[in-house]
């Protein structure tokens, strides 16, 4: 038997291909599947795409020899925004059999190798889960335009928010306004809301990729940047340490996920700053995809 793990996110969609005994085959990369960004059309054609050119490259398989897992952003509690992804997912795997839940259930998975514990997600946006004997208790994921906290996108408008402020005097120019000018090419500090506007669309993944500025003027010590770190540090401490209140368990397993998490070691040593004593925070273990075999293995 072979497997296909997907992991479908804000930003883009990774498909890896797996032997029977969890060794990466092959990998393909497309754009995001998320069906607010386009539509369940677009989702049925993201996945379409991605496991046909797996078996494209893979030819000697047939379809009915291959489980195909998912872990999609959206899946969530809506009843009938699943039965919306169900369906497009069931027009675009006709003849394969196949599992679907949410992104942070894989993620979880792959990171805790199949462990108990709790994991949080902080990339285009940002949710916390903990596993404790087969049941799932989340916490954030609310989007962007309601929480979302601690993501890429909301250290993006923070930083965003500190130029403008920064630019009418409100506070005092740091390293960060430079960054932005140059970065951004801005011959006027409100040209930024052209550029906002019109080059990023004002679309929350294009926002969201602003944030690595913000990660460098907090190298360089800037104390805007590194207050927006700590901010976001402690909104993602919060929930984690909320999940591991409701864990049974005298010591708890935490990992993490996302770009947030690789903006630097000043953004590890707030956050672990912030966290209960009784979290172990531990590196990922393995991929969402990894997660999304192990929930394969066990579903099929």
């Amino acid at each position: 038997m072979y497997y296909i793990g997907v992991d479908g996110g804000g930003t883009k969609t990774l498909f890896t291909f797996f032997d029977d005994m969890g060794t990466s085959l092959d990998v393909v990369e497309l754009g995001t599947c998320h069906h607010a960004q386009i539509g369940y059309d677009g989702l049925e054609k993201i996945i379409r795409k991605g496991v046909g050119k797996l078996l494209k490259k893979h030819s000697d398989i047939h379809k009915k020899d291959v489980f195909v897992s998912m872990g999609l952003a959206g899946y969530g509690q809506e009843k009938k925004v699943r039965a919306k992804m169900e369906k497009a997912i069931a027009k675009a795997l006709e003849g394969f059999a196949w599992f679907l839940t949410n992104d942070i259930e894989t993620a979880l998975t792959g990171a805790l190798n199949g462990n108990d514990g709790i994991l949080v997600i902080a990339g285009t946006g940002s949710i916390a889960m903990l596993k404790q004997n087969e049941s799932l208790t989340r916490i954030g994921g609310w989007g962007y335009m309601i929480g979302d906290e601690g993501s890429a996108y909301w250290l993006a408008k923070k930083m965003l928010a500190a130029f403008s402020k920064m630019a009418d005097g409100r506070l005092p120019q740091t390293a960060l306004y430079g960054i932005l000018k140059e970065a951004l090419n801005l011959a006027e500090a409100a040209d930024i809301i052209s550029y906002v506007a019109l080059t990023l669309e004002n679309k929350r993944e294009k926002i969201a990729e602003l944030s690595p500025y913000l990660s460098q003027a907090a190298s360089m010590q800037d104390e805007v940047a590194l207050q927006i770190f700590d901010e976001a540090a402690k909104e993602l401490a919060l929930m984690v340490n909320i999940l591991a209140d409701q864990s049974k368990a005298d010591k708890v397993m935490a990992s993490y996920v996302g770009g947030v998490f690789k903006s630097g070691d000043f953004f590890m040593s707030s956050l672990i700053k912030y966290l209960d004593p009784k979290v172990l925070l531990i590196a990922p273990m393995g991929t969402p995809c990894d997660g999304a075999y192990l929930l394969a293995k066990k579903h099929h």
